[in-house]
């Protein structure tokens, strides 16, 4: 499905839905929130960090502000869950990217969570 949006419309979608997120997340439902990180987690596994330069910069920047720590943090656990073992609609070689993508962050949200 995300392979077939022309690539104009992503861009809008990847900043659009993280924007509604961090404006509506205190609003929202927590299924609901769960679900918007899922999605934005979803187009991270498939463009970052080629067409979503951003993409864990973004989760890292939620965590270090307190307003949004919590919220970062759920993001974090869905994108660690989903880079390091994604699902079968991935080649071996993403796979293995995103792997090696999340292991080179390991330091880094090591450092901001002690």
């Amino acid at each position: 499905m995300w392979l077939g949006v022309p690539s104009q419309e992503k861009m809008e979608i990847r900043s659009s839905l993280p924007k509604l997120l961090l404006t509506q997340h205190k609003n929202l439902p927590g299924f609901i929130c769960n679900k918007l990180c899922k999605v934005i987690v979803d187009m991270g596994r498939q463009d970052w960090p080629m067409f979503y330069h951003d993409f864990f910069t973004n989760i890292l920047q939620l965590i270090q502000t307190p307003s949004t720590t919590p919220l970062g943090l759920i993001m974090l656990k869905t994108a660690s869950e989903e880079l390091a073992c994604p699902r079968e609609d991935l080649s071996v070689a993403r796979k293995e990217e995103l792997r090696k993508l999340l292991l080179e962050q390991v330091p880094t949200v090591l450092g901001l969570l002690t």
